[in-house]
């Protein structure tokens, strides 16, 4: 599926070092946001295992394969998702080069709440 979609076509100002290899290869794009997607949903992980009082182990959802599984593949589709809508214009950011958008992958790997909002919005137009 992400070999057919489009990269966003981004007039970049000044330096931008993902430019050059993200505009000319759609696999290396779409397979970076997938990764930023991933380490977005790892870091929250982390975050909330780090958040649990000391002296407990890590949380019982961790720790299963199944959920810990799940969790990467909806923090890479969400990745995807938030950058189509990006790309179809229905987010108001205004990327002003390819790491903006890697980063808005990360984000949206980390916080299953942003991709809901941007559903909601998407769904009130």
């Amino acid at each position: 599926m992400i070999l057919y979609l489009p990269v966003p076509i981004i007039q970049a100002e000044g330096n931008d070092p993902f430019g050059i290899a993200f505009a000319n290869n759609p696999i290396k794009f779409w397979l970076a946001i997938v990764f930023a997607g991933i380490l977005g949903s790892i870091l929250s992980s982390f975050t909330s295992a780090i958040g649990y009082e000391k002296g407990t182990s890590i949380p019982s959802e961790l720790s299963s394969n199944v959920l810990a599984f799940a969790r990467l593949m909806v923090g890479a589709l969400s990745a995807i998702v938030i950058t189509v809508f990006l790309t179809a214009e229905i987010l108001n950011f205004q990327p002003k080069n390819y790491a903006f958008i890697l980063a808005l992958a990360i984000v949206s790997g980390f916080s299953d709440r942003f991709l809901i909002s941007a559903i909601e919005k998407m769904v009130k137009t």
